[in-house]
């Protein structure tokens, strides 16, 4: 999974510390040990998924992101509300790249967890009262702004390893606007009934015989689907994935903006 033992040993301290002093907490996402081996999304990237956001057919979305159809007079307003409880995802951290927009500054790993958000939204409807396993869960980022979406989750399992969970358990404690951390569990999701998987490029890093035991074990019992960021730089591993997981679900493919490849957005659905 680990590029090498040194980024994952600094990765690892990274965390350790934020979780042990307020002064690392601060600026933990801008560490670049951190950001080594979890890695970040650009301001480009950023402004592509505000684009995509923005110019998506408002009848297919309900809720909130409805409004992103409306003209910029008319749907300014209506953005900057819907778009104001993910921003406090940017306030604790010193994230390394904001991108100041109409809306206020965004941080563009705020703007990705925004875009799983969308992506959710309208590939599985509403998840309230749903059970999500994410696996790779890093300091709870995306866990909070799918929760600001959906406040009533019923259970998220934050599947990562454990000096990464500590640090995520201080980080959803002290956010802003923070969430109802009774509905977090850091417990193995084996055996119980969940209705989406999510990973956000940690499958796609797993060795082949790693990646397909977590399929069987934890992808494939999903009720609902799958939703994956996935960075397969071997094309094979890719078609392999695809075939294996197009039996279990009907999938489809987009790939994210030309200066991400080989990244791709993964969804399966039952």
């Amino acid at each position: 999974m680990w590029n090498s033992y040194s980024a994952s040993f600094g990765y690892f301290e990274a965390c350790r510390l934020a979780t042990t002093s307020s002064t690392a907490f601060s600026v933990f996402k801008s560490n670049p040990w951190f950001n080594k081996s979890v890695g970040t999304s650009s301001p480009a990237h950023l402004a592509a998924v505000l684009g995509k956001i923005w110019n998506a057919p408002s009848a297919s979305i309900s809720g909130s992101f409805s409004n992103f159809g409306l003209s910029a007079s008319v749907a300014s307003g209506a953005f900057s509300a819907a778009f104001s409880s993910f921003k406090s995802n940017d306030l604790i951290g010193t994230p390394p790249y904001v991108l100041a927009t109409r809306y206020g500054n965004i941080g563009s790993d705020t703007g990705r967890f925004i875009e799983t958000v969308y992506n959710l939204s309208s590939s599985f409807g509403d998840l309230s009262g749903k059970k999500i396993v994410e696996f790779g869960s890093n300091y709870g980022g995306l866990a909070f702004c799918v929760h600001q979406w959906w406040p009533t989750i019923s259970s998220y399992y934050m599947m990562d390893f454990p000096t990464v969970q500590s640090m995520s358990m201080v980080y959803l404690s002290a956010v802003s606007g923070g969430i109802d951390t009774s509905s977090i569990s850091y417990d193995d999701p084996s055996g119980s009934a969940y209705d989406i998987y999510i990973s956000e490029y940690c499958l796609s890093e797993q060795d082949t015989s790693s990646l397909y035991k977590h399929y069987y074990d934890y992808v494939k019992p999903a009720i609902q689907g799958f939703y994956l960021r996935a960075n397969f730089y071997d094309q094979m591993q890719f078609a392999k994935f695809m075939r294996t997981a197009s039996l279990d679900f009907t999938c489809s493919v987009e790939s994210e903006p030309i200066f991400r490849i080989p990244n791709k957005i993964i969804i399966g659905k039952k």
